[in-house]
């Protein structure tokens, strides 16, 4: 995973998820099967995606959780993410990929280590 990737907190269930990685690369947000069992996470749905990794492999994600509520900096989302069996299940909890960024309208701010996004009259801005 690229270090230079923006790494946020999230609050799902209650529960503080740090490290988890906002990136464009991914063409799905990712949550870790771990990181499901962790959360109590049990509502899956089959996923009819194949994914194509970075070193050319193609992965059948575990399940799909259609609708996974998470808190940003006070704000409330709603996303789709596909659940994967990582080999390193501690690399991240979440990833936020480009369904989210395009959702969201993140803009990232690199030379400042910062992303911000709107939601409703309220600009957020949030230090990486």
């Amino acid at each position: 995973m690229d270090s230079l990737n923006p790494a946020m907190k999230i609050i799902i269930k209650g529960c503080n998820l740090h490290g988890c990685i906002i990136t464009g690369g991914f063409g799905v947000n990712v949550v870790s099967e771990a990181t499901c069992q962790n959360l109590g996470l049990t509502r899956w749905e089959p996923c009819p995606l194949w994914l194509w990794m970075a070193d050319t492999r193609s992965v059948r994600p575990i399940d799909l959780i259609g609708h996974l509520d998470f808190m940003l900096g006070g704000h409330m989302f709603t996303i789709s993410v596909v659940v994967l069996c990582l080999e390193a299940p501690r690399a991240y909890p979440i990833l936020l990929g480009r369904p989210w960024l395009r959702t969201t309208n993140i803009k990232q701010h690199w030379q400042r280590n910062m992303i911000s996004f709107c939601r409703g009259k309220a600009k957020v801005r949030l230090i990486t």
